[in-house]
Formats: C-alpha cells, structure tokens, sequence
C-alpha cells in the first residue's frame, strides 16, 4: 500500500496548487471550467498509472507463486524418485537374498544326489560289481558336469522351458523378414 501513497500525495498537492495558481471566483462556474478539466485529466492519469502499478503488483506476487509452486513440485518429483529408487534397491536385494537361498538349497540337493550316486557306485565297485559301480560312477559323475555346465551356458535361472545356450544362439543363421508375396 505504500506504493500508492506517494501518488496520492503527488495528486492532492497538484489539485491544491492548481487550485490556488487559478485563483478563480467561486461564483463563476465558466472560468472553472478549464481548472475542472485539468483536474479531471489529473485524475484520469492517476487512476491509469495506479492501474499500472497494481497491475506489476499482481503479476510480479503470480511469479513468485508459481516459482514457489514449481519449486515445490520439483521437491516432491526428486523425494518420490528417491524413495522410488529406494524401493527398488531394497526389492532387488530381498530378490537377489532369495535367489541366492533357492540356489543354495537345489546346489544343496544335486551335491547329495552325485555324493549319494558316487557312494552307491564305490560300495558296488567294494563289492565286486565293477561294471555296475563304474556305470554309476560314470553316471554320477555326467549328471553334475551337465547341471554345472547347464549353469555356465544359460542365463537366469534354470526353471522354466529350456532355451539355447547363448554360444549357440551366436551360430545359427538370422532370420530375414519376408514382404508380401514371398
């Protein structure tokens, strides 16, 4: 509001001065007629310029606004993408926690499995059934070079439908797209 009050000084002491500079007789209303006229024009330009300055006012506080608006927005953007981050990263490690227990667990099984199949074999080749122990030795002894080479060859995890290994995939010959009428 102080920014008005310099203006309505400004205008009270120019009607004072115009009015005392024209010294005109109060009983003649066509010799006032110009001073009424300046004074009219005086207030017409005021009423314009107080315009303008409420104007700036107006839209200088919208500026303000939206800065603080568009600070504010941009906040919330950066703590949802941290938290969303966050998120991600404790998923992926609780994945990566279980992953690793079930791996542990079916490596667990398939050791058993060949030590078992190995320890059948030695008591027969004890037993003199050589043949028999060596074929289970042999047997054993396939099976876990073929799971540990399943898990060199193939990416991910060993569930679901077999896939080629990734050398292999690097052989065979790409497929060319064909257009209509081919």
């Amino acid at each position: 509001m102080l920014r008005f009050l310099a203006g309505i000084v400004l205008i009270q002491a120019t009607t004072v001065l115009l009015v005392l500079v024209a010294g005109r007789d109060a009983a003649d209303l066509a010799s006032w007629l110009p001073v009424l006229i300046a004074l009219g024009m005086i207030a017409l330009i005021a009423a314009f310029w107080f315009a303008t300055v409420a104007a700036h006012r107006n839209q200088a506080e919208l500026e303000r606004q939206r800065a603080d608006f568009a600070r504010e927005r941009e906040q919330f953007k950066v703590a949802a993408e941290r938290e969303k981050t966050r998120l991600v990263r404790q998923s992926h490690k609780t994945l990566t926690k279980q992953t690793r227990r079930v791996e542990s667990r079916a490596n667990m099984k398939v050791g058993a499995a060949v030590a078992g199949a190995a320890g059948i074999g030695l008591l027969m080749v004890v037993t003199n059934f050589v043949t028999l122990g060596l074929l289970t030795l042999t047997g054993a002894g396939a099976a876990l070079g073929g799971y540990l080479l399943r898990r060199r060859w193939f990416d991910g995890p060993t569930d679901g439908p077999p896939r080629l290994p990734r050398r292999m995939t690097a052989l065979l010959p790409r497929r060319r797209s064909r257009g209509p009428g081919e």
